[in-house]
C-alpha cells in the first residue's frame, strides 16, 4: 500500500523493527520493516507541496503518522541534497573535510555533517538545513542520517 495512515497497530513490537525515511523535494518515503519476520516491509510515500519546507513536511508526516514516533531498533533519515562531496580518507580532520564542502558550495548556510560510505578510502561530507537537522535530531534520537548517495556508494563499494 502507497497510502495511508502509519498507525501504531500496524507493527507489534517495533523494537525489532528498522524505519527508513527518505526526505526528498517532492515527497517523504517511509519504509519500516522486522528484522526478523519476513514480509513485513510496510511502505508509504507523502508527497510535499511545492511551497513547503523540508523540515514542515517531514514535521507534518510525523505527526500525521503515529507509528514513525515508536522506538525502533534502528532509525535511518536519508536526505534527497545536491549539497555533499566525496572526501579522501586522507583527510582526516573534519574542519579539512568541511572547508573542502564549503569549497565547493560556496555560501552554504546550514550544517555540514560527516556520512559514512563502507568504504577505506572515502566518506562524504554533505549539507543540511539547521532546523532540519535540529528536528530529526529531536524526534529520531540515535538516528543515522546521510545524503542520498552514500547508500549507493555503499553498495557500489560491496560490488
Amino acid at each position: 500500500m502507497l497510502d495511508g495512515t502509519l498507525d501504531k497497530d500496524l507493527v507489534a513490537d517495533a523494537s525489532i523493527c528498522n524505519m527508513l525515511v527518505r526526505v526528498g523535494i517532492e515527497r517523504v518515503d517511509v519504509v519500516v520493516y522486522s528484522i526478523v519476520s519476513d514480509n513485513s516491509l510496510i511502505y508509504r510515500s507523502f508527497p510535499v507541496a511545492s511551497a513547503v519546507s523540508r523540515v514542515k513536511a517531514l514535521e507534518s508526516v510525523v505527526y500525521d503518522n503515529p507509528l514513525m514516533l515508536c522506538d525502533f531498533r534502528r532509525v535511518y533519515i536519508v536526505i534527497d541534497t545536491n549539497d555533499y562531496v566525496v572526501v579522501p580518507a586522507e583527510v582526516n580532520d573534519t574542519d579539512d573535510a568541511s572547508r573542502i564542502f564549503l569549497a565547493l558550495h560556496p555560501g552554504y548556510d546550514g550544517t555540514v555533517e560527516r556520512a559514512d560510505t563502507a568504504t577505506r578510502n572515502a566518506f562524504m561530507m554533505f549539507g543540511i538545513e539547521r532546523e532540519l537537522q535540529g528536528f530529526i535530531g529531536r524526534t529520531f534520537v540515535g538516528a543515522v542520517v546521510m545524503p542520498h548517495m552514500a547508500p549507493l556508494m555503499r553498495y557500489f563499494a560491496s560490488k
